[in-house]
């Protein structure tokens, strides 16, 4: 069987090639999160092989037309990490160093980076022992998660705040997620809900959503109430084959 050929995503018009109609879709997403202040995660859902990806490539170059932040992350490409944080973090180091073109990174940001890594190192950190070390290792865990926003929050204000002082959040894509394995797939969503829920940056992770549920089912069980998850993870949950109805 022939892989399926990838579509040219125009620069210029990138939905050029759009041929399930989903421009709409992605304009209505747009006007949506242009009006988030808070922290947002959003599903978009769809089947394998209905163009989940190609759809995200297009509104991903869109965003970039009208001048917004944009990072894209391939789940699967970095799961042999083990630790969906730092993928992610890695992944914007990258993006801050093609910002600079060369240029030296200036030394509050490699601050915030560096206590960003090790802040990693302390949630990685899976202490046993008496109830007051564990204790004391849920206080530290706690208070890495706070350093981690802090420290994110300043490196996405410097970088992504224009000279009239206006702020434009980060809209951070996740693609292939649902092609991992179970336990790395609700780390992944659980990093992002829980340690980088912050306003500066809009998650949206493209996915087949009975992919997750079965994720969550090998984890917690069958009988685990995947609704009540979903209500609890996700902002929004844009289906795209029901978009398509419509």
């Amino acid at each position: 069987m022939n892989k399926r050929e990838k579509i040219t995503i125009e620069e210029n018009d990138p939905f050029y090639y759009d041929k399930l109609n989903r421009e709409k879709t992605a304009q209505k997403l747009s006007e949506v999160l242009s009006k988030i202040n808070e922290p947002f995660l959003l599903m978009i859902n769809g089947k394998g092989g209905r163009g989940k990806s190609t759809f995200v490539d297009m509104w991903k170059q869109e965003l970039i037309n009208y001048g917004n932040n944009t990072l894209k992350h391939n789940a699967v490409e970095n799961e042999y990490s083990e630790n969906p944080l730092a993928s992610l973090v890695s992944e914007l180091i990258d993006k801050i160093n093609d910002i600079q073109k060369g240029e030296k990174i200036p030394p509050t940001i490699k601050w915030n980076f560096k206590t960003i890594s090790e802040a990693i190192d302390e949630l990685a950190d899976n202490s046993t022992g008496s109830k007051i070390k564990r204790m004391e290792s849920f206080e530290k865990k706690k208070n890495a998660a706070s350093v981690i926003k802090k420290s994110m929050t300043a490196i996405l204000k410097e970088y992504y705040t224009n000279e009239e002082g206006t702020f434009t959040p980060l809209y951070y894509f996740i693609d292939e997620l649902d092609k991992c394995k179970p336990s790395f797939v609700l780390d992944m969503l659980n990093t992002i809900s829980r340690v980088l829920n912050i306003p500066e940056i809009i998650f949206i992770v493209a996915v087949d959503k009975s992919q997750i549920e079965n994720a969550v089912k090998v984890i917690y069980g069958n009988g685990f109430d995947t609704d009540n998850y979903f209500k609890n993870t996700f902002n929004l949950i844009c289906d795209l084959d029901e978009e398509k109805k419509s």
